[in-house]
């Protein structure tokens, strides 16, 4: 059936990255309001929430975005970015962080790997609706 095919895709994504994934642990989280976005009632909900991971030092996105913060047992930090965006609506997310002195980005996106240079320390991702990348921001002295 038609779920059991899109079952089957997230299944292989996942197995593509998850000997990564599972070598860090979830810390916080950080809920984004999209550009021109007041509120969203998902958000008011929450507990426990942060304003800013230590390693960003700005953001900015056109949709709602939801971040998790997660850290491996040497130290290093990674994040989950997902556009939160209403489906139906069908909206990119349009994002750029700044990561600081990273000069590099390890990013999974739908199972696939990708190096990235930051320029300035920016990081800039087009996310489609209910997609996420999972990010390991690093410093590669040049």
């Amino acid at each position: 059936t038609e779920k059991y095919e899109m079952a089957k895709t997230v299944n292989h994504e996942l197995l593509a990255w998850d000997h990564v994934y599972l070598q860090f642990d979830i810390i916080e989280n950080m809920y984004v309001l999209g550009e021109g976005h007041s509120s969203n009632p998902c958000f008011e909900l929450t507990k426990y929430d942060v304003e800013t991971f230590d390693y960003i030092k700005e953001i900015y996105t056109t949709e709602d975005a939801v971040l998790g913060n997660f850290k491996d047992k040497d130290g290093n930090h990674a994040f989950m970015i997902t556009n939160f965006a209403d489906p139906d609506l069908k909206k990119t997310n349009y994002i750029e962080i700044d990561l600081g002195n990273a000069n590099m980005a390890l990013i999974y996106i739908n199972g696939v790997k990708k190096m990235v240079d930051l320029n300035n320390g920016i990081l800039k991702l087009e996310l489609k609706p209910s997609e996420g990348a999972f990010v390991i921001p690093f410093n590669l002295k040049k």
